[in-house]
């Protein structure tokens, strides 16, 4: 049991009892990172697999959300996110059409946050963030290896640069059993 909880698999309470540690992801909310840096913080083995990229319109809902008339050509990546070999999450990047340009060519296996400050020299700083329960699609279930139906955790972040300039937004939804805010 001791080396169990030396390897963070168990929670010791004192004059409560030992439990299995919680292996979900905690989201870090009171600063701005990247889904990169919050798991690496925590010690866990992040990665990406892109699963496509287009240029594309807006549509309705993110052109309200970036004051973009829905007709408006942006570049949309669509990744999945894992923790070790186990998918948590499905992001979508879309760049605002000033951005696409300069941002179409960055390697978005990498974190999104670290290509935007290599390449547009400032860094996203300021983002407003919605998070909800949703349940999982056919198609996201799949991805996620999950039932679908599973609780989800969607969160929509606006970001903007440091200049208070719009970049786009990151939509990411996460599985429920390993992800929390």
């Amino acid at each position: 049991l001791e080396r169990l909880a030396s390897a963070g698999l168990l929670v010791r309470r004192q004059g409560v009892g030992t439990f299995v540690a919680d292996t979900r992801v905690a989201r870090i909310a009171s600063r701005l990172l990247g889904f990169r840096e919050d798991a690496r913080a925590q010690g866990l083995e992040p990665h990406t697999r892109v699963l496509g990229t287009s240029h594309e319109p807006v549509g309705a809902e993110d052109g309200g959300l970036l004051s973009l008339d829905p007709a408006a050509q942006v570049l949309r990546v669509r990744r999945l996110r894992f923790n070790g070999d186990e998918p948590i999450g499905i992001n979508t990047v879309v760049v605002m059409p000033a951005f696409v340009a300069d941002l179409a060519g960055l390697n978005y296996v990498d974190s999104f946050y670290e290509g935007v400050a290599r390449t547009l020299g400032s860094e996203v700083e300021q983002a407003e963030t919605t998070t909800e329960a949703v349940a999982a699609s056919a198609g996201d279930a799949e991805l996620l290896e999950i039932e679908a139906g599973a609780p989800l955790l969607r969160s929509t972040r606006v970001t903007y640069l440091a200049d208070g300039r719009l970049v786009g937004l990151t939509r990411t939804i996460y599985r429920g059993d390993r992800y929390y805010f």
